[in-house]
């Protein structure tokens, strides 16, 4: 099949919209609708005996929590049992169920929640402001005027280059500008007598 047929083998727009609407479970609404009805769901599958040891030889093989719970949830997403919205409310209670679980079996888990960068300090501002330099030394009032006042390095002239976006120092003549510009040119005198 050549490029230009498979461009239009995709769906019609708008073709969701006549297709039926109940062929898929998230298209229908949810089992689970409370906030602690999915909780308790949650904590009934994950109190399961096999569902704790499967749970436990995947974080021990180091699988993090969020991930696992991610997984859980899109699983019961796909199965028509919840919301998204409701999956992301409930993340964090089972998440902590998970840990208390890993927990009592002495496995150490990683919970997958990055840290937060450090809290700004009153130093990082004095330093973003130039008032301490790097080894948190105070810098002095004169330091910050002298270099206030010191002239800034001449960067010199461009390089004297030949090429295609090398900048020229003389004007351009007019039959360059007229070629630029896309003028056509005048044909001279002894041009006009051969063409005649």
């Amino acid at each position: 099949m050549s490029k230009p047929e498979a461009l239009f083998r995709g769906p019609i727009p708008g073709e969701n919209y006549t297709s039926d609407v109940r062929n898929y479970p998230w298209h229908r609404p949810p089992d689970l609708v409370e906030y602690d009805e999915i909780v308790d769901y949650a904590f009934d599958k994950l109190t399961n005996e096999d569902n704790i040891h499967k749970m436990l030889a995947l974080l021990g093989a180091g699988l993090d929590v969020s991930t696992l719970v991610g997984i859980a949830h899109l699983q019961n997403i796909s199965r028509g049992k919840y919301s998204i919205d409701m999956a992301l409310l409930t993340a964090g209670p089972i998440a902590r169920l998970i840990q208390i679980h890993c927990e009592q079996n002495g496995v150490t888990v990683d919970m997958g929640i990055k840290e937060p960068n450090p809290p700004v300090t009153k130093d990082d501002v004095l330093r973003a402001m130039g008032l301490i330099d790097a080894e948190g030394n105070e810098i002095s009032e004169e330091e910050i005027v002298e270099q206030a006042a010191s002239p800034v390095e001449d960067l010199g002239q461009p390089p004297e280059e030949e090429g295609l976006m090398s900048m020229s120092t003389e004007p351009a003549t007019q039959e360059e500008q007229d070629e630029m510009l896309g003028v056509p040119l005048m044909p001279s005198e002894e041009e006009e007598e051969v063409i005649v």
